[in-house]
């Protein structure tokens, strides 16, 4: 029994070590030598650990600048779709209408629609309002509820609660924004962890939004700003240093990677809860 359960870990194993390896040789192409990493064929460990690359790194541009920026778009993307998100799965899970079927199948419909399709008239939108180069066009749809996704999730959740606690709060005078605010988000506090940790992966993530709508280089997010750090690299004429490339990528993914691993409990916590209301 035993050797037949070590020998059915052993495919997680292979898929964990090919999961990691990537991570590896960026840590260790992040504490090269600038000639090791053009090496053909490029060594696997380096020859002398350089930790001193990561200084170099932080000042060969500005990689503070980049993480602030960053975590300000972060911050407000987070707040507004946790907290839009919510209401709307809250009135689609809670409020029964006519169209409220109709309305959640075109919801989810937008679902299979493709981001670049509405880029054009989105952009030109925006432009036409003058808030191109600004943080406005990345963090003012997530204040309206525009993420089909988290809707879809946080209702699922929202119906699970009992309709005679809800019940029983109405007839002790509290208001539906209080019913909402102190049973229905406490109830539901890890999806909502879980929207917030998806969230914050894909805003930290985000290339194509900044791309399209920063201009300014004081405004690069940390995944615009490290493309520009490899394109000034080569226009200098030093070529990509990827050393130093790597030692910013690395720590441009530490928060992400902390943030993760803390809210593990809240991503074990959504599941369970899932599967004993099904």
């Amino acid at each position: 029994m035993r050797r037949s359960s070590t020998i059915g870990y052993l495919p997680l194993i292979a898929v964990s070590v090919l999961t990691v390896l990537p991570l590896v040789f960026m840590v260790n192409t992040s504490l090269k030598s600038f000639h090791e990493t053009m090496a053909d064929p490029p060594g696997f460990w380096p020859a002398q650990f350089l930790w001193r690359n990561y200084v170099q790194a932080f000042e060969y541009f500005p990689f503070w600048n980049y993480l602030c920026n960053s975590a300000v778009l972060t911050l407000g993307r987070v707040t507004g779709s946790v907290l839009s998100c919510a209401i709307v799965a809250w009135g689609f899970a809670r409020y029964r209408c006519r169209w409220n079927r109709l309305f959640f199948a075109v919801l989810l419909a937008t679902m299979m629609l493709p981001a670049q399709i509405t880029a054009i008239p989105v952009f030109t939108m925006f432009l036409k309002l003058g808030l191109y180069n600004s943080y406005v066009p990345l963090i003012l749809p997530a204040w309206f509820g525009c993420n089909a996704f988290f809707i879809f999730l946080l209702k699922q959740f929202f119906e699970a609660i009992p309709e005679d606690l809800l019940s029983a709060a109405r007839i002790d005078g509290a208001s539906e924004f209080q019913i909402f605010r102190m049973i229905g988000l406490p109830l539901c506090t890890p999806i909502l962890w879980t929207v917030a940790v998806f969230s914050i992966i894909w805003s930290w993530n985000d290339y194509f939004g900044p791309l399209i709508y920063l201009n300014d280089e004081a405004l690069f997010p940390i995944s615009l700003g490290l493309t520009y750090f490899k394109q000034s690299s080569q226009d200098a004429g030093f070529g990509t240093q990827w050393n130093l490339m790597m030692a910013a990528s690395f720590v441009a993914i530490v928060p992400v990677a902390l943030l993760f691993f803390y809210a593990q409990r809240s991503f074990i916590n959504s599941v369970m809860s899932s599967s004993l209301k099904q």
